[in-house]
This record gives C-alpha cells, sequence and structure tokens, in this order.
C-alpha cells in the first residue's frame, strides 16, 4: 500500500510505502514493476493540500503518472475517480468530464467500467450529482511516444 499518512498494521503480507520511498526505489531501479494498482478515491484529492501533500494543480495527472511507470507493460490500473463535468471543488476534490478524463487517462486503454452506467459530457451527470464507476485502464505505449 502507498498512502501519505502513516499505516500501523501487524498483517505480514501488507507492505506500506510512503509516496516519496517509492520514487527513491524507482529512480534507482529497485522497485520491481507490478500487475496491477487499485486506486479508488483517492487521486481526485492530489495537489489540492487537504490531505498534507503539496499544492499543485497538476498532481491528479502526475500520480497517474508515477501509477503507470510502477506497472508493468501492459498492466492494469483500476481506477475509480468521480465523473461529472470538469471542476474543482477547492479544496475537497475534482471531478472529471470529457477534458480532465482525456488527460487522466493518457497512456492508457480504458478496457471496462465498472459499477455505474453514467455518462460523461457537457450535462450533470445523473440527477445533477455524480457517479464514481472503476475504470479498468490498460498501459499502452512509452511516455516517449505520449510527449511527441
Amino acid at each position: 500500500t502507498i498512502e501519505y499518512m502513516e499505516i500501523k498494521t501487524d498483517y505480514p503480507k501488507l507492505t506500506t510505502y510512503h509516496p516519496s520511498a517509492v520514487a527513491e526505489l524507482n529512480i534507482k531501479n529497485l522497485w520491481e514493476p507490478v500487475d496491477l494498482i487499485f486506486s479508488y478515491s483517492s487521486l481526485e484529492h492530489d495537489g489540492l493540500g487537504r490531505y498534507g501533500d503539496p499544492l499543485n494543480p497538476f498532481g491528479d495527472l502526475e500520480s497517474v503518472a508515477r501509477a503507470r511507470c510502477l506497472l508493468k507493460p501492459h498492466g492494469i490500473l483500476m481506477l475509480g475517480v468521480p465523473f461529472a463535468p470538469d471542476t474543482v471543488l477547492w479544496n475537497a476534490h475534482r471531478t472529471y468530464g470529457k477534458y480532465r478524463l482525456a488527460l487522466l487517462t493518457m497512456g492508457f486503454q480504458i478496457i471496462d467500467l465498472i459499477g455505474s452506467s453514467c455518462y460523461v459530457d457537457k450535462h450533470a451527470v445523473r440527477d445533477g450529482g455524480y457517479c464514481q464507476p472503476i475504470m479498468v485502464l490498460r498501459k499502452t505505449g512509452s511516455h516517449s511516444k505520449l510527449m511527441r
């Protein structure tokens, strides 16, 4: 588990890391890429400072890019973020419409959507609120190709 806050556990099969420790392992080529990363109701908060992280308007996009680096080629990211028109609800969270969602999923192929029949467009989603399905994303290509 990668978490900003300290997690105390006696469970022997759970290893916890602070994001900076993962970054250091990855930079030193000591991180073993993983097959799957699961994140639900987390990345939409990154960069807004609410949970002790630094202010960064691209914090969510950078977090997804970092997660992508931790995956094996063709690895899977299961990601749940709120779908609604593109908005920042300061300093609580972001909602993802067609523009921010396209940026968030760059470098991935969306292979499934689990848990909701909501849609994303310029209108409010499901009764004026938002929904939060889980996207199943497969890692594609390389960052260098994405930047061209």
